[in-house]
């Protein structure tokens, strides 16, 4: 018989979720009838695998006390943070429960307040790309940001910065910066960034069409202060795309120097307001990444990125496999 997996998300449509789903699509297909997933808006009262996608916050805590009447064989919690430390209220949410989360980076923070919780990464698959004609006169880099994904923890105000200190106004590169859900006031400020040599895509795009500006980029940037995986990143490699990101986080479980342009930083105290008060009087670190020796690593981009880009697509290749994922599951599920 089939075991049956309930999965339940509050988490928004967001990259996370859809990376969950996917996994478990995966282990579905590999398990060939031996699991059978059902995405449930409701949790029934019994089950064999509760899957849930969603982080305890100060609003949904009644949710995680409502789990313990439930009868499930396995209810499993799948959390992602970014910073050092997660708060302490997480603990009492998430007794009793199987933590599992997206990189070492996330389990450590966890560990800190003594949550155990097992690694199940994102499994990503490559993308063939169609036919996309490059503009062999321009250098193209490209960063992304989703404004409901804290864009002070994405900081693409500091790729617009490098790109400036490493080119200026130079025509023959390009940078392009694709923002979504931006609120007024930083669709105001990113326009007034713009030059002859940098571009804003705020407009909505199709999958096909957002995968395009990938294909059509000759690099992918991010210096963001913290990831909890890093999917876009990931995503990026696995378009042959050379990378420039922070050195910190929960990329560095797929990064390394020997594949990626690894940008330098120094550790400072968070200060969003969304993250502060959700570690209430605790207080907490991430990433500053050195904007000078990114603007060093997109001119070494530009002259030399073949072999260390072919590096990076075969190791995050296999990283983010889903094969290696699936097994993953199987072991942490028993299957």
């Amino acid at each position: 018989m089939a075991t049956k997996i309930d999965y339940i998300s509050y988490g928004g449509k967001n990259g996370t979720e859809f990376a969950c789903q996917e996994n478990l699509r995966i282990l579905q297909e590999t398990l060939n009838g031996k699991v059978n997933l059902r995405f449930v808006e409701k949790i029934p009262k019994k089950g064999d695998v509760l899957y849930v996608h969603m982080n305890p916050n100060m609003y949904n805590l009644g949710f995680f006390k409502s789990l313990s009447p439930h009868s499930y064989k396995k209810k499993i919690v799948f959390v992602v943070w970014e910073c050092e430390d997660v708060p302490q209220f997480w603990v009492d949410a998430l007794k009793g429960l199987d933590v599992w989360t997206a990189s070492e980076f996330c389990k450590k923070a966890l560990s800190k307040k003594g949550i155990k919780s097992e690694v199940v990464s994102h499994s990503v698959r490559p993308i063939e790309p169609n036919e996309v004609e490059k503009n062999d006169k321009e250098f193209t880099f490209l960063t992304v940001f989703d404004s409901h994904s804290q864009i002070l923890r994405k900081n693409p105000m500091a790729v617009i910065d490098s790109f400036k200190m490493a080119f200026g106004e130079n025509r023959k590169v390009k940078l392009i910066v694709k923002g979504a859900n931006l609120t007024r006031a930083e669709r105001g400020f990113f326009r007034e960034q713009q030059q002859i040599n940098i571009t804003l895509k705020e407009d909505y795009l199709p999958a096909a069409e957002y995968r395009k500006l990938f294909f059509k980029s000759d690099c992918f940037v991010s210096l963001h202060k913290a990831e909890g995986f890093g999917l876009h990143l990931a995503e990026a490699h696995l378009c042959r795309l050379p990378v420039i990101s922070t050195g910190y986080s929960g990329n560095l479980d797929f990064q390394n120097e020997d594949n990626s342009w690894l940008v330098e930083y120094e550790r400072e105290a968070v200060k969003v307001p969304y993250f502060k008060r959700m570690m209430e009087k605790e207080k907490t670190f991430w990433a500053n990444p050195n904007k000078e020796h990114a603007a060093e690593q997109m001119k070494s981009v530009v002259k030399d990125n073949i072999d260390k880009a072919e590096r990076g697509f075969n190791e995050v290749s296999k990283f983010c496999s889903s094969d290696r994922v699936s097994k993953i599951i199987q072991k942490l599920c028993d299957f």
